[in-house]
């Protein structure tokens, strides 16, 4: 695939900058840090929110997934399945909690669509880009359940059975407007 910036920049420049905006975002000494770790796990904060939510979670799995940074996607997946994984025996089950604190307390029992479609899409992408066939299995669990949830009434799916547009919300029958 062809890298547009250049076209703008050299390589070097790029990467430069694309260095700058990740240590300011996820560097442990940047006072503009939105990713935290602790022990082997590490967080995205929401800033608006002060809270950590699956779709922030998804896209620091993602950029660390481009940007070939294995460890960080492993720390923010183990954050995710510890934290924000629904308890078994809720409707909810095999879903992510889409809001806890930064201490990992939840902040709602249900899920958000958005977050678990970008889990899987970046659980798909790390099997390839490393070889770790963990994150595809886990990715196409999550996938079934987004797609057959609720078929032996228990839950709701996150695509809309009659035209598959993604839900913004498991339980409604609308989809995300943005």
């Amino acid at each position: 695939m062809e890298n547009l910036l250049l076209k703008v920049a050299p390589k070097e420049e790029i990467d430069k900058k694309l260095e700058h905006v990740f240590e300011t975002l996820f560097g442990q000494a940047s006072p503009e840090r939105i990713y935290f770790e602790e022990d082997d796990m590490s967080y995205i904060v929401d800033t608006g929110n002060d809270d950590v939510r699956t779709e922030g979670m998804s896209y620091g799995m993602m950029i660390a997934l481009q940007l070939d940074k294995p460890k960080i996607f492993s720390q923010l997946w183990k954050w995710v399945k510890t934290y924000m994984t629904v308890p078994k025996g809720h409707e909810n089950e095999g879903y992510f909690i889409w809001s806890c604190a930064p201490n990992g307390q939840a902040n709602s029992d249900g899920p958000a669509p958005d977050g678990e479609e970008y889990f899987a899409a970046a659980l798909l992408l790390a099997e390839k880009r490393w070889k770790i066939k963990e994150y595809g299995d886990e990715a196409r669990v999550l996938l079934h359940v987004m797609v057959h949830k609720g078929e032996n009434q228990d839950g709701y799916p996150m695509f809309e059975p009659e035209n598959t547009y993604i839900k913004l919300v498991a339980h409604l029958h609308m989809t995300d407007p943005y």
